[in-house]
């Protein structure tokens, strides 16, 4: 129990502190320039932060209770277990090569983008809590990431601006775009599915 706490609270904390300095970030470099409001709209449509806000919403009920339970919550918790894992892969294999963070971006970079993704899973792997993912829960989770995606595709045109490159219409067209939404689609699945078989493992006897 005190180490699933331990290990929580940490995960809670790296998140926390990666999430305010992209903030603090936001406002002292706006970008456009001097836009403050447009680039705070910007940084809450980041799949990054959505996802990261999620955990940290997700987990800190963990860290005063690692067998914390709620049907809300339980969405919660996976919508935070997808959207982390989505973004420490396609983070990783995808934008990794072009990311150039510098200050304090470097920090908020290795906080949200690997840090976050391997402590949550690794975390839901060794300390649960088990079993707490349903089939019902699964459809209401993946919810939120199709909501993101037409929310992401509806501003685009209208604004000029996407938050990643790989969703940008402008540049690569509806086609080639509509292939990498399938891609991280089929991913969704997989992860989806192998969270709800994962979610029948027993759970380390440390967050009992």
């Amino acid at each position: 129990m005190r180490l699933a706490r331990f290990w929580w609270t940490l995960i809670a904390i790296d998140v926390a502190t990666g999430v305010v300095i992209n903030f603090i970030l936001a406002i002292v470099e706006p970008s456009p320039a001097g836009q403050i409001g447009t680039s705070l709209l910007r940084y809450f449509s980041y799949f990054t932060e959505e996802s990261n806000i999620f955990v940290l919403a997700a987990t800190i009920p963990l860290a005063m209770d690692p067998q914390h339970d709620g049907r809300a919550w339980r969405v919660l918790r996976v919508m935070s277990l997808l959207g982390i894992t989505i973004t420490g892969l396609v983070f990783a294999i995808v934008l990794a090569p072009t990311s150039h963070p510098h200050g304090a971006g470097v920090a908020s970079n290795l906080m949200l983008h690997y840090i976050s993704p391997v402590g949550s899973i690794a975390g839901w792997l060794l300390f649960g809590p088990r079993p707490r993912i349903a089939l019902r829960t699964l459809a209401q989770a993946i919810i939120w990431p199709l909501l993101w995606v037409g929310y992401i595709l509806a501003q685009g045109p209208a604004t000029g601006w996407y938050p990643y490159d790989f969703l940008n219409v402008t540049v690569h067209g509806y086609g080639r775009v509509g292939i990498n939404l399938a891609f991280i689609l089929i991913l969704s699945v997989v992860i989806l599915a192998l969270l709800r078989l994962g979610d029948r493992l027993p759970a380390s006897r440390a967050a009992a």
